[in-house]
């Protein structure tokens, strides 16, 4: 039985391997930091599961028009500009020390704040 996986998943799937190949190699043959050897074993393992998952789930994906890619561009658009303003506003914050926050923190916020406002314009647009 043959597998027709779809190149943008088939490379996924090797880049994933290849990482998951690079984080074993550094761990037997140099002495690095063991955060470097996990990440980069779970980055491989990851990339692997997911090209896996979205290869079978989706197949060749969705056909796209014109008005879902513009829905998307202008979510991310809005999106970005939220992400401005909340990262204007932790600096703000932290300028005149109403809260301390270190460098995770702030990277979470804006993580959080991009994905979660991009998802949100995304669906209040598509309702339209």
């Amino acid at each position: 039985m043959s597998v027709n996986i779809p190149k943008k998943y088939r490379n996924r799937i090797f880049a994933g391997a290849l990482i998951l190949l690079a984080g074993i190699f550094v761990e037997f043959f140099m002495q690095f930091d063991q955060i470097i050897t996990i990440t980069l074993v779970t980055m491989g393992t990851v990339l692997i599961m997911f090209g896996i998952l979205y290869a079978f789930r989706y197949g060749e994906g969705p056909v796209q028009d014109e008005r879902s890619r513009k829905i998307g561009s202008i979510s991310l658009s809005y999106s970005w500009v939220i992400t401005f303003f909340v990262l204007t506003g932790i600096f703000w914050v932290n300028y005149f020390q109403i809260v301390l926050v270190d460098v995770n923190t702030v990277i979470a916020i804006v993580f959080f704040t991009m994905i979660i406002t991009a998802n949100l314009f995304k669906f209040w647009f598509r309702r339209k």
